[in-house]
């Protein structure tokens, strides 16, 4: 569906959001972090060949004893590959202590 995207439309960026919701087809023998950094490494192959941007939207993980402070890259849900392996990352993050005050 994307490579078609590109070739017939154009496009030149793709956003996969949430990474979750995607239809995966790990291997029985496969450990998800093995799993999600093949899937990078062929996305990443996919985009530099395509001439064409994508962007993932990664949730973190249910954090333990989480006192408000914005995630890292490193608490995204799956593997540590997110960070590892991506040209760039962002956390977008919403306080919602009631100390921090009303979002603007």
């Amino acid at each position: 569906l994307a490579r078609s995207a590109v070739l017939r439309f154009g496009i030149r960026g793709l956003v996969i959001d949430p990474y979750n919701e995607l239809d995966h087809q790990r291997p029985h023998n496969m450990s998800e972090t093995e799993y999600v950094s093949q899937m990078i490494t062929k996305i990443k192959r996919f985009a530099q060949h395509h001439d064409c941007h994508v962007w993932f939207v990664a949730h973190p993980r249910i954090m333990r004893g989480w006192q408000g402070e914005a995630p890292n890259l490193y608490d995204i849900s799956g593997s540590a590959h997110f960070i590892n392996k991506c040209d760039n990352g962002l956390v977008v993050h919403r306080s919602r202590r009631p100390e921090d005050g009303a979002p603007d």
